[in-house]
């Protein structure tokens, strides 16, 4: 039996008495397979993506303090450059792969080469472990969009680390002492006169004893508010140090939600701007809380009253000017809450000075919560979208 010339080149297979149609589709076939191993394995490469692409992807937080900057830095190092990489492979696939289309079209494509050559595809190693076939990755509209919302996530939570390290509660410790040694100079010159008063309340004449119950009343009233003002500052500055602390941390757990969500949405080509700024939510959300803590002092200051310790302490002068009752211990409370230049002077002069320095603590607290609110929504606000 006499055998008929075969030729086989490029998975290319024609014998005599072949029909056209059978010699045109094992053409499209060789072509295809020709012209996708001659993409992937030349210039243009694309393996996943997928999360096992990052080599750090199984590692754990340390807890050692003095590695958690460097693990947090290389996370995000890692994560940038990875997705700037994908970012290259999808440009250049998708133009080499546009050649492919033009010559067969999608459907044409798949059908000719890919759906029925997956040994080759698996040998040149394309979707060999990865998340995303090559197939699917030519159907692929979103990939750049997809990655550029993780840069800019990205480039987020760099942001508001950035924000959470520069967090200082310096001025709101030292408003807050200011603020705490008025309120002990006043609870002070209140214990000592309500004992002489409980002493000597028969002899104590009418206008005296009005003096007193003022002085109480609103040295009470000022107290409440600075123990208001005071608490208000304590958290703020637990909240601004806990922000401070926690920042590389955050940072790291931003940046692994990022990716993590990169990955899916390249998975299913599904552009979802809100999920990947929502991997940052949580992180930004308690910046937020620790804003809402800053807001609380500035209300609190608000309702504090330059005044208020003023007015609270003006009837000591008509007391000690009655000579009803003993102010000696009294002026040393004050004496020590007044500024050095002006101890030993009269009580009129303290009494002056104790004034502004609450004036100015109020001020003062105002000035460092605002300051520090300011500074967070700044960076924050980068994060929203």
């Amino acid at each position: 039996m006499d055998h008929q010339p075969t030729s086989k080149s490029a998975g290319i297979s024609t014998a005599p008495g072949g029909s056209t149609q059978s010699l045109a589709r094992n053409l499209m076939r060789g072509t295809a397979i020709g012209l996708s191993a001659l993409m992937l394995s030349g210039c243009v490469t694309f393996f996943g993506p997928s999360t096992k692409d990052f080599s750090d992807h199984a590692t754990a937080w340390p807890t050692t303090a003095a590695n958690q900057q460097s693990t947090a830095e290389a996370r995000l190092l890692e994560s940038k450059t990875k997705f700037e990489d994908w970012q290259e492979e999808y440009i250049r696939v998708n133009r080499s792969g546009a050649g492919l289309l033009s010559i067969l079209g999608l459907a044409g494509a798949v059908a000719a080469g890919f759906d029925a050559s997956k040994d080759v595809l698996k040998g040149i190693g394309f979707g060999a472990g990865g998340v995303v076939t090559f197939e699917e990755f030519l159907q692929t509209e979103n990939g750049a969009t997809i990655l550029k919302n993780g840069l800019n996530a990205l480039s987020c939570a760099e942001k508001l680390k950035d924000g959470k390290i520069g967090a200082d509660s310096n001025k709101l410790a030292g408003a807050r002492q200011s603020i705490l040694s008025l309120q002990a100079g006043l609870a002070q010159s209140r214990m000592i006169l309500t004992q002489q008063k409980s002493r000597q309340f028969a002899s104590i004449s009418r206008a005296d004893l009005e003096s007193q119950v003022r002085f109480e009343v609103l040295a009470g009233l000022a107290d409440e508010r600075l123990k208001g003002t005071a608490t208000a500052l304590k958290d703020a500055k637990d909240a601004v140090d806990t922000v401070a602390a926690n920042a590389w941390r955050e940072l790291w757990d931003d940046v692994t939600g990022i990716r993590n969500e990169v990955v899916q949405q390249l998975k299913v080509d599904a552009v979802d701007l809100k999920k990947v700024y929502d991997q940052v939510k949580g992180s930004v959300d308690k910046v937020k809380d620790t804003i809402a803590k800053l807001e609380e002092v500035e209300k609190k200051v608000a309702q504090q009253g330059e005044d208020l310790v003023a007015q609270s302490l003006l009837p000591l002068n008509m007391l000690e000017n009655a000579g009803t009752f003993d102010m000696t211990q009294t002026k040393a409370t004050i004496n020590s809450l007044a500024s050095p230049g002006i101890r030993g002077a009269s009580l009129t002069t303290q009494l002056a000075d104790v004034s502004k320095q609450a004036a100015d603590s109020s001020s003062d607290a105002n000035q460092a919560a605002t300051e520090e609110k300011d500074k967070l929504k700044a960076f924050i606000k980068q994060c929203e979208t």
